[in-house]
């Protein structure tokens, strides 16, 4: 597996020692920083405040990636836009406004891509995917209850990677070095990962 495919999200790493784990990412050569904004509402749980993403814009290089799973999407873009992160997935089922939010982050200069709950249909955003350059499929649900894999989103990744061929086809859920080469046979070409990269024993 080639490590410039897969992005650390940094949600499982330690959360006292934010700044190592940044920096052990670097060091070891990963592309990017994967960050999980969970506001609460859209999901229970919660993650970083946008402070601490402004501080660690100051301690990396790496670029960010930022997954909103937020109910106000907007409100963080805003904030967002001064820690210059390369791209932003916005999930379709946060808002009505999503041809405004992707017009938003083209303006200014940030590569927009949609994410899609397991539940959610890619069919009926078809129109929107096209507008954007990157598509991320959960592939486990953000149920703090193990999130393990779903078999059945092998089905969803096959018919995405020929439906949107332009599009960078992500994935994120449960994903190990060994899942991901098997993904990576279907068209995926970026994976994230947490609990792979920053170990499991810190998420017990």
């Amino acid at each position: 597996m080639m490590r410039n495919s897969i992005i650390p999200s940094l949600a499982s790493a330690r959360q006292l020692y934010l700044a190592e784990e940044i920096l052990k990412a670097e060091n070891e050569g990963y592309p990017e920083i994967h960050l999980d904004i969970e506001d609460g509402n859209f999901i229970d749980n919660i993650t970083f405040g946008l402070s601490v993403i402004h501080d660690t814009r100051y301690l990396t290089s790496l670029p960010f990636n930022v997954h909103l799973m937020v109910t106000q999407p907007k409100k963080y873009l805003e904030a967002l836009v001064d820690c210059s992160p390369c791209s932003v997935f916005i999930h379709v089922e946060s808002c009505q406004n999503l041809a405004e939010l992707i017009f938003y982050c083209q303006q200014n200069k940030i590569s927009v891509g949609l994410a899609f709950l397991p539940t959610t249909s890619l069919e009926n955003y078809a129109y929107l995917i096209k507008r954007v350059s990157m598509l991320l499929l959960m592939t486990s649900e953000p149920d703090g209850q193990g999130q393990t894999f779903i078999e059945e989103m092998i089905e969803k990744i096959s018919l995405a990677r020929k439906r949107f061929p332009e599009q960078e086809l992500w994935v994120d859920g449960d994903i190990t070095m060994g899942r991901a080469r098997e993904l990576k046979q279907l068209g995926v070409q970026k994976f994230v990962m947490g609990r792979e990269i920053f170990g499991a024993e810190y998420n017990k």
